[in-house]
């Protein structure tokens, strides 16, 4: 009979001054063939603690493996009074209630939630302060506590054992009681010089005095309305096991204590940004998700933001490199200005070449605009730099334009031609992958044409245009 947790009346077996209290129940199931999911069921008279008053059945059925787990978390290494204590995973059974009950014995609770937006979903009466993982914890936790944290309640050891290493205080415990990895990773050294002590608990085999005190502290925290523990729907006993048909994901996986459902779905004929903004807006102005769901988009768009972000870095420090090397071989401002004016001359045939093809801008095509740098300032260098040597050698101004434009035609056309003929198969390709070379491939292409034609025709008038009045 599954079940260990529970809430209901003693009607047999206990001192007659018991019969008919209300109490709640844990550990029925621990070792035991029977649980709570039944009409009744058998325990040691020490695990049905008496319900007060004003605490609900509902509320006393949620107190036993979560509660206990939690005042042990809290509890085990002597009282918090006056300390801060480090929640992860707030919003969970057993870390929410580690929480409340860290609050209650006079401690300062920082707790921890996965997203941004799950931030405002935490009350004060369940923590002090809420921050996200997803926005630099570390810095976040030591601005409320500068000296670190003295306890930290850990439900996910292997994901968070270096952020906890960089915010405890020196003598500092970490109670686990869940990690996504059997086998965790801890950086030793950092915690071994501030002295941290690690437990890890198992709540079927703590002490029984540890579950007594437990077991007192969670009744009386409740009945001073200390604790709060939401109860989405109450189902009657006949009601708990079913057998229907129902659309339903097909996989349920869980993670931090919590069960999630994966919705999957690929993005075709549209770009990918735009097509996600879309659906977070439709769901956002559509759908209630229920009490407790938390939606969070993953996957490629996270992905696609993590490299806008490198792109916003990478490019302007390319185009810095690139302008000192092309001064370092022009050695003049005016040439190097005309050399650099070929990257927008061949980001335009890019741009030109995704209108055309009706391909939306994504990573790969940014890449491609990337590549199509080094194309843009080696033809131009060699129109340039041969220009140069002409006008050394005593031809005019025009002339030597003439002269550089003919001259370096063909090795100009030569580089363009090699990038487009190597990206061609590329850019045609259709099969499986082929949406992420083929927009790199249809932008370097494009901006190569452009090379190849247009620029061989606006390319010496501008070094004439440019010159004129420092060789008139």
């Amino acid at each position: 009979m599954p079940h260990s947790d529970g809430a209901g009346v003693i009607e047999a077996g206990a001192a007659q001054a018991r019969i008919g209290r209300r109490v709640w129940v844990y550990g029925a199931q621990s070792y035991r063939p029977f649980g709570t999911a039944a009409q009744a069921t058998v325990v040691p008279e020490a695990l049905a603690v008496d319900l007060p008053h004003a605490v609900s059945d509902e509320m006393g059925a949620c107190f036993g493996i979560p509660g206990i787990t939690a005042h042990r978390a809290v509890f085990a290494d002597g009282p918090v009074g006056g300390q801060t204590v480090l929640v992860h995973g707030v919003r969970g059974s057993v870390s929410s209630l580690a929480a409340q009950l860290a609050r209650w014995g006079g401690a300062t609770v920082i707790g921890t939630v996965r997203t941004d937006a799950e931030a405002g979903l935490v009350g004060p009466a369940t923590a002090d302060h809420v921050v996200s993982l997803a926005s630099d914890p570390v810095r976040a936790i030591r601005r409320l506590a500068p000296e670190g944290v003295d306890r930290i309640v850990e439900v996910a050891l292997s994901a968070n054992a270096g952020l906890d290493a960089a915010v405890v205080r020196n003598g500092a415990v970490l109670a686990a009681y869940a990690s996504q990895e059997d086998r965790p990773e801890l950086p030793f050294w950092p915690m071994l010089f501030n002295n941290v002590v690690i437990r890890l608990l198992g709540s079927d085999d703590f002490p029984q005095p540890a579950k007594d005190a437990a077991a007192r502290d969670l009744t009386e925290a409740a009945a001073q309305s200390a604790l709060s523990i939401p109860v989405a729907e109450v189902f009657p006993l006949g009601q708990i096991a079913a057998i229907t048909e129902e659309d339903s994901p097909s996989l349920i996986y869980r993670e931090d204590h919590r069960r999630y459902a994966p919705v999957k779905f690929s993005v075709r004929g549209r770009d990918l940004a735009g097509t996600i903004a879309e659906a977070q807006a439709a769901i956002a102005r559509d759908v209630k998700l229920p009490y407790g769901t938390v939606l969070n988009w993953a996957g490629q768009i996270n992905e696609l933001k993590e490299a806008e972000g490198r792109l916003l870095v990478i490019v302007p420090i390319t185009l810095g490199l690139i302008g000192f090397l092309v001064y370092s071989a022009v050695r003049n401002w005016i040439d190097t200005g005309i050399v650099l004016l070929n990257i927008p001359v061949a980001c335009s045939g890019g741009l030109l070449a995704l209108l055309i093809t009706g391909e939306n801008f994504s990573v790969s095509a940014a890449m491609g605009f990337v590549s199509i740098f080094g194309i843009a300032i080696q033809d131009a260098i060699l129109v340039v730099t041969y220009a140069q040597r002409k006008w050394a050698e005593g031809l005019s101004l025009v002339e030597g334009a003439r002269a550089a434009a003919q001259q370096r035609f063909r090795a100009s056309l030569m580089t363009t031609l090699v990038a487009m003929l190597g990206l061609l198969p590329a850019a045609l390709s259709q099969g499986i992958g082929s949406e992420t070379q083929k927009p790199l491939a249809i932008v370097v292409i494009g901006g190569c044409l452009v090379l190849a034609g247009l620029n061989r025709i606006l390319q010496p008038p501008l070094l004439v245009v440019a010159h004129w009045k420092k060789r008139a």
